[in-house]
């Protein structure tokens, strides 16, 4: 069980603990942000406390044990999914991967989750296989980046998306079958949509607050590759991805055509992104 103290104005860690049982793991966190600084923040008692829903109980039990005698602070219960966001990105770190400098915000994943549900509804990899090379120019932000985007899923052993920078696949690629491990190299963005239960509980959790459809029977799982292996997609990631699903799903539409596909798509402060995307040559 993982728990995580966070200082409600600033975002910052006060405290975190992983441990076999969720009391001991919460307790112990308290008890780190009770007595240790944490980014230039002296340690303090609390005056009030936030909790997720359902919550309200144990913390305050918690709470009772670990500031003993005196008032205690009232614990209000809260949806805050930027909390549950930064506790997704501490479990991350725990597992391995490396984690963004710049997080996305919570319109930029709900827009994601948005696009990548009409993916899964649309399905395209009915339509196209993993030899069919799409050349994907998008610019976010006045910056541009161009990819190898693949729709993977014909073969029947794992639908998604996937993007590799640059204008052609890296030699490697030739001898890749279907059914192999997919080579990603540093700067690749991964978007998979796996069985529930075969997913990581935190991109299952992730996907469920930002509105993906509790009936489904897949669930996205999105990574992207660094020097060091994978890790979790950074905020140019994530609107990144969220074009690319835009390129595909309208270039995917009939009637088609053998033209490029250009368009733009509204990121989540409102301004537009831009795409071309080529078909396979």
């Amino acid at each position: 069980m993982a728990s995580l103290v966070l200082d409600a104005d600033t975002g910052v860690a006060r405290g975190m603990c992983v441990d076999r049982t969720d009391v001991k793991a919460c307790a112990q966190a308290m008890r780190t942000a009770l007595t240790q600084p944490a980014g230039g923040l002296p340690p303090q008692r609390p005056a009030r406390v936030l909790c997720g829903i359902g919550h309200h109980e144990p913390v305050a039990a918690q709470l009772a044990v670990v500031l003993g005698d005196g008032p205690l602070p009232e614990v209000t219960e809260v949806v805050s999914v930027e909390a549950e966001d930064i506790l997704d990105s501490f479990v991350g770190h725990m597992a391995g991967r490396a984690q963004p400098r710049q997080f996305a915000t919570a319109a930029d994943w709900a827009i994601l989750v948005e696009h990548a549900d009409t993916y899964r509804r649309a399905a395209p990899w009915r339509r196209w296989t993993d030899q069919d090379h799409l050349d994907l120019a998008v610019r976010v932000d006045g910056i541009s980046a161009r990819y190898v985007t693949i729709v993977i899923g014909a073969e029947g052993v794992q639908h998604g998306l996937v993007l590799y920078p640059g204008e052609a696949l890296p030699d490697e690629f030739a001898g890749w079958r279907p059914g192999a491990p997919i080579l990603a190299p540093a700067g690749s963005i991964l978007f998979y949509l796996d069985p529930p239960a075969e997913a990581p509980p935190e991109f299952v959790a992730k996907a469920a607050r930002y509105g993906w459809p509790a009936d489904a029977d897949l669930t996205p799982v999105w990574l992207t590759t660094g020097p060091h292996g994978t890790a979790d997609l950074d905020r140019t990631a994530v609107q990144r991805l969220t074009v690319a699903i835009a390129a595909v799903l309208t270039h995917d539409r009939p009637p088609g055509g053998s033209g490029p596909t250009i368009g733009t798509c509204t990121l989540a402060a409102g301004e537009q992104a831009e795409y071309t995307l080529h078909p396979p040559r």
